[in-house]
């Protein structure tokens, strides 16, 4: 089954926590063993230098792994010292998520670029955070 819209907004929402505290390393292990990334995935992880950026592909690559990749991952967090608060962070973030009944909207970004216009939506926004960054 596909992470729900909420799920992956929650994980959207929780990235400048997840960005701040969270060791991708530490979780890798029971992602693995569950077959929720792949060898592929690994590589991508572990090609990226800057740990906040590392976190950004791997939520990325999370959400793309469906809703029980979601909870596995909330688990690991519950269980990993020092983590708990992301896991509570994020369920409190669903919570509020589901009590207000909607999904804020989508962010759009109109860019100019050497006299080029482009539009682009959802992830085209975090590419551009990342190359500010």
């Amino acid at each position: 089954m596909a992470m729900t819209p909420e799920q992956r907004r929650v994980l959207d929402l929780a990235l400048p926590m997840l960005r701040q505290d969270l060791d991708v390393y530490r979780c890798l292990p029971v992602l693995i063993a569950e077959n929720l990334l792949s060898d592929d995935d690994i590589d991508v992880l572990s090609a990226e230098p800057v740990r906040s950026l590392r976190v950004i592909k791997f939520i990325r690559i999370l959400q793309q792994r469906g809703s029980r990749a979601y909870d596995v991952f909330l688990n690991i967090l519950r269980q990993l010292e020092g983590a708990s608060h992301l896991a509570d962070h994020i369920t409190e973030l669903y919570e509020s998520l589901i009590e207000t009944n909607s999904l804020p909207p989508a962010r759009t970004v109109n860019i100019t670029l050497s006299g080029y216009d482009a539009h682009f939506d959802g992830d085209a926004m975090l590419m551009i955070f990342i190359i500010v960054l």
